[in-house]
C-alpha cells in the first residue's frame, strides 16, 4: 500500500516497468464491509489516474497508459491514550505537524 505519486512507486518501481505491472482491483464489496470505531467505512473505491505511473500502468487502446480502478484508504494516525496522556505537548505537536503538511499532502496527491 502506498500513496498517490509517492517516490517508491513514481521512481524506483519505473525502473522495473518490463517486469512489474500495476494491477486494478474490482472488489468493490471492500468498501461496504469495514468500519472504524466512529462508524466510517475505512475503504473507497478510486482510480490510479492514467499516466500517473507510465512504465508500470496498463496500456491503454491506442496509445498512452489506461487508469487502474483500485481501494483506497484515507491515511490514518495512531497513538496509545497513555502515551497521549504522557506527552500531550508532543501529541498536539504531532498533529499540528499533521495538520501544516496537509495542503503540501494535497498539492503532491492531486498534482494541478
Amino acid at each position: 500500500m502506498t500513496a498517490l505519486n509517492a517516490s517508491l512507486i513514481k521512481t524506483e518501481a519505473q525502473k522495473l516497468g518490463d517486469q512489474i505491472v500495476l494491477v486494478g482491483t474490482d472488489d468493490r464489496d471492500m468498501t461496504k464491509v469495514a468500519k472504524d470505531a466512529r462508524g466510517q467505512y475505512v475503504y473507497s473505491y478510486g482510480e490510479i489516474p492514467a499516466d500517473a505511473y507510465p512504465r508500470v500502468q496498463p496500456s491503454g487502446i491506442a496509445w498512452g497508459t489506461k487508469s487502474v480502478g483500485t481501494i483506497q484508504v484515507d491515511a490514518v494516525f495512531v497513538a496509545n491514550v497513555n502515551w497521549i496522556a504522557a506527552h500531550e505537548k508532543d501529541y498536539d505537536a504531532i498533529l499540528r505537524g499533521f495538520s501544516n503538511a496537509k495542503p503540501e499532502i494535497k498539492k503532491l496527491v492531486q498534482p494541478q
